[in-house]
């Protein structure tokens, strides 16, 4: 009987650290495709404060299960999405020009509709995050 418990108790830790493990591959490419969507939503309401985006692209690039490893090239992406971000400018009538209100709601239009309903936002930024993330899984 001791035996059943143990083996038991064992494959029950076993499994629990693969589904952890998965879990941590999953959510290192979701979460820094998320938080690059996020970084180009903020370039495009622009509300971006220098020093914050600094921090976050530092921290974008890292490993998630390990901070001292270095696994993208997060300053180059989000070049590469600002870029992308200033094409699609035009046809969410984004412009200098405009109140501050009818640019938020372009930008909100771009990144909502890019998520919801898979227009090219979201597909640019998982595609860029695959470019230059090379060890996300």
């Amino acid at each position: 009987m001791k035996k059943l418990v143990m083996i038991t108790m064992f494959l029950v830790f076993s499994f629990s650290l693969y589904a952890e493990e998965q879990n941590t591959i999953f959510m290192d490419y979701y979460r820094k495709a998320t938080e690059l969507g996020w970084l180009g939503l903020s370039y495009c309401i622009e509300i971006d404060d220098e020093n914050e985006i600094e921090k976050e692209l530092f921290r974008l690039s890292l490993d998630p299960t390990n901070s001292k490893v270095k696994i993208m090239d997060a300053k180059a992406a989000f070049e590469e999405l600002k870029q992308y971000i200033e094409s699609e400018k035009e046809f969410y009538n984004i412009h200098k020009g405009n109140p501050k209100f009818i640019n938020f709601k372009g930008c909100i239009r771009m990144f909502y509709y890019g998520t919801g309903y898979g227009s090219d936002y979201n597909t640019q930024v998982e595609r860029i995050v695959k470019k230059y993330c090379k060890d996300c899984k």
